[in-house]
C-alpha cells in the first residue's frame, strides 16, 4: 500500500514536488563544488610543500652509519628512509618507481651519511615515532627535525603549537556551515512539499497509520522525488570544480608569476564524504518537517494541520499584544516565522545567520593569523635579514667562500652559520639557584634530560658562526674576543608561564664554570672540554629563535667559532645537513635590490656542483601576502555562496508576497493605513530580517574568536587593530541592499493591483 501510495503520488503530482527537486539538485551541486574544491586546495599544498620541503615528514641529523640506519628501517612504522648527504648514490629510475631507496653506498671513509629523511607509513604519529627512531639510531631527540608544514597539512600539528589546528578547524567548519545553511533553505521546500499532502495525511492518520509510518511514508517520497536530481548535481559540481581549477590557473598565472599550476585531482574519498554530506542534508531537511507532520492529529490534518495552529498562535497572542501597543500599525507588525511568508524568511534568515557568521569568523581568523605571522616573523626578524641562502650539504668548516659573500655589492653584512647537535654534561651542582627554585627539570623532560654520573646530560645546540661573526658578537656583549672558547647562551624558559608567545625565561647554569664538557650526540663516552668564554642572555643578529624553535625546552645553546669547531667535529660529529648564509643590504633596500643580491649570492655558493636556495625578506612578505588573499578570496566567495542561498529564499518569498499577503494588504488599507505605512511596515521587516542574523552572527563570532584569542595567547588588542572592519562592512551592506531589492520588489507587485484584486489573491491573512 505504501508503495502504490509513494508512487502515485510521484507520478501524478509531480508540479508540487518540483521546487524541492531543484533544492536537491542545487544542495547537490553545491556541496559536491564545495568538497572538490576543498580538497584540490588541499592538495596543492601538499604538492607545493613536498617540491620545497621534501617528501618526508622529518628528518634525523648524523652522522649515521649503515647499521643505524637498517635499525631505523625495520620500524613498524616506516614506510621509507632516504640517507642524505653529499655521498648518497642516486638510484636507477627503474628501481626508484620499484619503491626502493638510496643505500649510503658511496659512503665518507667513516662509512656515514650526514642525514637520513624518514617517510611514515601513517603519519598521525609522527610526534610520538620520530623520538623512538632516533633512540633506535643510538641519538636523542634533539636530533629530530619535523617537516612540520606537511605534517600540519596531514592535521597532524605540533603540540606545542596550537595555531596549527587552524587549518583543520577552517575545513570543518566550512563543510559544516554549507550543510547546516543548507538545511535550514531546503527544509521549507519539504515543508511547503509535504503540507500539500497534508490532507491524505489525514485520511491515512484517521484509518490506522502510525506517525513512524507517516514519517516513513514522506521520506521515502521525498528520496524518490530527489535522488535523480541530487546524482545530477553531484556529477555537474564534479565538472565545476575541474572548471573552477582552470578558471584559478588562469587567474593566479597573470597575479603571481612562478606560481606552480594546480592539476585537478578527485580521491574516491572526497566522492564518499559529498555523497554523505548530501545524503545527510538532504535527509535532515526532510526528516524535520516529515516529523513535524507526524505528530498532526487526523482531524487537525484534515482541517489544514500546522496552518490552523499558527492561526490560533496569531489570535490569542501577538496580535492582541501588537494592536495594544502600536495601534492600527500593530496589525502589520513583521510576522516573521508565524504566517506563511514568515516561514520562508524565518528559513532564510537562519541562513543569512550562518552566511554572516562565517564571513566574520573566516576574515577574522585570517586577519588574526596575517597578523601574527607579521609579528612573529617578518617584524620581529625585520632587521636580522635581507637574504638568506641555504646551501646544502655542507659543513661550516669546509666553507670558503665567506669573504665572497661578504664583498659582493649592496652587502653591509654577512654571517654564515651552522647547527649541530651534541649533548652538554652538568655536575649535579650545576643549575641556577632561580632554575633550582622553580623545580629543576620536569617529569616530562624524560628522554631530553637523562642522568649522568651523580648530574645530568641535557640537549646541546652548537650554532657554529663564521669567526669575523664570532667576535663581532664577542664585542657585542663584552666577551673576550678569542677564537678559542664559547659562549653560553644561559636561559631556560620557565615552564610554569603556559604563554608560548611571551614565554618567561630563567637562568639556566651558575655562572662559575670556566669550562664545558660537551659530548657526542649518542655516544657520551665521546667528550670533549672546551672554554666558556662568557655566560650571556642575548643572541648574535640572526633570523633563528635556536631556543625558541626547539623541541627540547631544556636544550642549552652554546655559540663557537668555525675555527673552534674545526678542532670540535671529530670527536663530537658532523654538523647538520645545512650551512646558512645571512645577508643584509644597504639600508632602504628595494625588491629589485635585494633580488640582485639574492642572485649574486646563489652565482657564488652554487659552485662546485653545490645545491643552494635563496630568498628574500621583501619577496617573502609580498608571497605571504598574496597567498593570505588567494585565500581570503576563495573562503569569501564561500561565504558569499551561503548568502546567496538565504538571498534566493529572501527574493522567491518577496515576490510571491502579491499573492500570500494580498488580502493582509487590503484588510490594512480598510481600516485606513496608507500605503507609505504599510511601506515602512515592509522596511521594518526587511531590517529585523537582516538585523537579527547579524546580531547572532557578532554575538557567536565573537565568543569564538574570544576563546582562539584565549586559548593561543594573542592580545585583545591585536584583534581590534586588524578588525577585518571594510570587508565584514560591505559584505553586510550588500547584503541589506539585496534585501531591500527583494522587498521593495514585493511591495512594488502589490500596490500595482487594485483593492478587489487583493480581495482575489488566494492569500490568507493568519
Amino acid at each position: 500500500m505504501w508503495n502504490a501510495y509513494v508512487r502515485d503520488n510521484l507520478k501524478n503530482d509531480r508540479s508540487s514536488g518540483a521546487g524541492a527537486a531543484v533544492c536537491a539538485f542545487f544542495c547537490a551541486l553545491m556541496l559536491s563544488l564545495l568538497c572538490g574544491l576543498l580538497y584540490n586546495m588541499w592538495s596543492y599544498d601538499v604538492e607545493r610543500v613536498k617540491a620545497e620541503c621534501g617528501d618526508v615528514h622529518g628528518r634525523i641529523d648524523g652522522p649515521l652509519s649503515r647499521e643505524q640506519l637498517s635499525a631505523m628501517e625495520v620500524y613498524d612504522n616506516v614506510e621509507a628512509v632516504v640517507p642524505e648527504g653529499e655521498n648518497v648514490e642516486e638510484l636507477p629510475a627503474s628501481e626508484k618507481e620499484s619503491g626502493k631507496t638510496a643505500p649510503p653506498a658511496a659512503e665518507g671513509a667513516d662509512g656515514t651519511v650526514s642525514a637520513a629523511g624518514i617517510r611514515l607509513k601513517w603519519p598521525g604519529t609522527a610526534y610520538e615515532d620520530f623520538p623512538r627512531l632516533a633512540a633506535l639510531a643510538g641519538l636523542g631527540p634533539e636530533a629530530v627535525e619535523y617537516n612540520e608544514e606537511l605534517l600540519d597539512l596531514y592535521f597532524v600539528p605540533n603540540p606545542q603549537n596550537p595555531d596549527a589546528y587552524m587549518v583543520l578547524i577552517l575545513f570543518l567548519g566550512a563543510a559544516a556551515l554549507a550543510c547546516l545553511s543548507l538545511i535550514l533553505i531546503i527544509r521549507s521546500a519539504f515543508a511547503v512539499y509535504m503540507e500539500e499532502r497534508v490532507q491524505r495525511i489525514g485520511i491515512l492518520a484517521s484509518v490506522g497509520a502510525s506517525p513512524r509510518q507517516i514519517r516513513l511514508c514522506l521520506l521515502e517520497e521525498a528520496a524518490g522525488l530527489c535522488a535523480l536530481p541530487a546524482a545530477a548535481g553531484g556529477l555537474l559540481g564534479i565538472g565545476a570544480c575541474a572548471a573552477a581549477i582552470q578558471w584559478l590557473n588562469a587567474f593566479a598565472g597573470e597575479q603571481v608569476p612562478g606560481r606552480r599550476d594546480a592539476v585537478f585531482s578527485y580521491h574516491p574519498l572526497v566522492l564518499g564524504v559529498s555523497l554523505l554530506c548530501i545524503a545527510i542534508t538532504l535527509w535532515t531537511s526532510a526528516w524535520l518537517p516529515a516529523r513535524a507532520l507526524g505528530r498532526t492529529t487526523p482531524l487537525a490534518a484534515i482541517r489544514g494541520g500546522s496552518a490552523g495552529r499558527r492561526e490560533a498562535r496569531g489570535r490569542l497572542g501577538w496580535r492582541g499584544l501588537d494592536r495594544g501597543i502600536l495601534g492600527r500599525k500593530g496589525l502589520g507588525r513583521g510576522i516573521l516565522g508565524r504566517r506563511e511568508p514568515g516561514r520562508g524568511m524565518g528559513a532564510a534568515s537562519s541562513a543569512l545567520g550562518m552566511a554572516f557568521a562565517a564571513f566574520i569568523l573566516v576574515q577574522s581568523f585570517l586577519s588574526l593569523s596575517e597578523a601574527s605571522t607579521q609579528m612573529t616573523y617578518f617584524d620581529r626578524y625585520a632587521e636580522a635579514w635581507d637574504v638568506m641562502v641555504t646551501v646544502e650539504n655542507t659543513d661550516i668548516g669546509d666553507f670558503t667562500e665567506t669573504q665572497a659573500v661578504k664583498g659582493l655589492a649592496g652587502v653591509r653584512d654577512a654571517a654564515v652559520y651552522q647547527k649541530a647537535p651534541a649533548r652538554r654534561l652538568l655536575p649535579a651542582d650545576a643549575l641556577s639557584g632561580e632554575f633550582a627554585d622553580a623545580g629543576g627539570f620536569l617529569e616530562e623532560s624524560a628522554g631530553y634530560v637523562r642522568p649522568y654520573g651523580d648530574g645530568w646530560s641535557v640537549g646541546a645546540s652548537l650554532v657554529i658562526l663564521d669567526d669575523e661573526s664570532f667576535l663581532a658578537f664577542c664585542r657585542q656583549i663584552g666577551a673576550p674576543e678569542c677564537l678559542d672558547g664559547l659562549v653560553v647562551y644561559n636561559q631556560v624558559r620557565d615552564l610554569r608561564n603556559p604563554n608560548f608567545r611571551e614565554p618567561s625565561y630563567l637562568p639556566y647554569v651558575k655562572e662559575e664554570a670556566g669550562t664545558a664538557i660537551l659530548a657526542r650526540t649518542g655516544d657520551e663516552g665521546k667528550q670533549v672540554q672546551a672554554e666558556v668564554l662568557a655566560y650571556t642572555r642575548q643572541a648574535p643578529l640572526l633570523r633563528d629563535d635556536f631556543q625558541a624553535e626547539a623541541y627540547d625546552d631544556y636544550e642549552m645553546v652554546h655559540f663557537l667559532p668555525a675555527s673552534l669547531w674545526r678542532q670540535l667535529r671529530g670527536t663530537l660529529g658532523e654538523g647538520g645537513a645545512q650551512t646558512q648564509v645571512r645577508l643584509l643590504a644597504q639600508e632602504g633596500a628595494d625588491l629589485q635590490e635585494l633580488e640582485q643580491i639574492e642572485a649574486e649570492a646563489l652565482s657564488v655558493l652554487s659552485a662546485d656542483g653545490r645545491t643552494a636556495a635563496a630568498e628574500n625578506r621583501i619577496g617573502e612578505q609580498q608571497a605571504s601576502r598574496r597567498a593570505q588573499e588567494a585565500l581570503r578570496g576563495i573562503l569569501g566567495a564561500f561565504c558569499v555562496m551561503l548568502a546567496l542561498i538565504g538571498l534566493g529564499n529572501v527574493f522567491v518569498t518577496a515576490l510571491g508576497f502579491a499573492e500570500k499577503r494580498g488580502r493582509e494588504m487590503a484588510l490594512y488599507l480598510s481600516v485606513g493605513m496608507t500605503p507609505g505605512e504599510i511601506g515602512l511596515l515592509f522596511f521594518r521587516e526587511a531590517l529585523l530580517l537582516v538585523v537579527r542574523p547579524l546580531a547572532f552572527a557578532l554575538l557567536a563570532s565573537g565568543l569564538l574568536i574570544g576563546l582562539f584569542m584565549r586559548s593561543a595567547y594573542l592580545e585583545p588588542g591585536i584583534f581590534w587593530e586588524n578588525a577585518p572592519v571594510l570587508p565584514v562592512g560591505v559584505f553586510v551592506l550588500g547584503v541589506c541592499a539585496a534585501v531591500g531589492a527583494a522587498y521593495f520588489m514585493g511591495y512594488r507587485r502589490i500596490f500595482r493591483r487594485s483593492l478587489g484584486e487583493m480581495l482575489r489573491m488566494s492569500g490568507r491573512y493568519g
